[in-house]
């Protein structure tokens, strides 16, 4: 493919070359070639190198919290617990606001723990509502 375009004719200017070493890896693929612009006469080049082995499908491993009224009275009463007055006698801003936050993290992290999200609920369509999930599935239970 040319690499100088002229009204007068095209060229091939520009190489790229690669040498792939002792250790050829034969999962790997090449493809090349060139950015069309008409900023300049020069095209660029470019070249890929691609993986051909198959990457395995990674497990879902997004984490969740259960906001669940349990969770939200133990959030609550962890809440209660905490002694403020010790935030109320710091001279310093940061480190009074420091002590809060710790303090809220700890009880959010204590009542709320994160947890691997199970494949079930990975399959969950968020942004149907319940009864339309409902409905979806005995549509698709028919359809099968």
């Amino acid at each position: 493919m040319p690499t100088r375009i002229t009204p007068k004719g095209a060229t091939i200017v520009d190489h790229i070359y690669y040498y792939e070493g002792k250790n050829c890896r034969k999962e790997l693929g090449i493809k090349s070639g060139n950015f069309w612009n008409d900023m300049t006469d020069h095209l660029s080049n470019y070249f890929l190198l691609l993986n051909k082995h198959k990457i395995a499908k990674q497990q879902n491993n997004d984490f969740v919290r259960i906001f669940s009224e349990k969770n939200i009275q133990s959030f609550r009463t962890e809440i209660n617990k905490i002694n403020w007055e010790p935030m109320y006698n710091y001279n310093d801003i940061d480190a009074a606001y420091k002590f809060f936050d710790e303090s809220i993290t700890a009880c959010y992290n204590s009542s709320f723990p994160a947890i691997r999200l199970s494949r079930k609920r990975a399959k969950d369509k968020k942004w149907i509502k319940p009864l339309s999930q409902l409905q979806y599935k005995k549509q698709h239970a028919t359809c099968n």
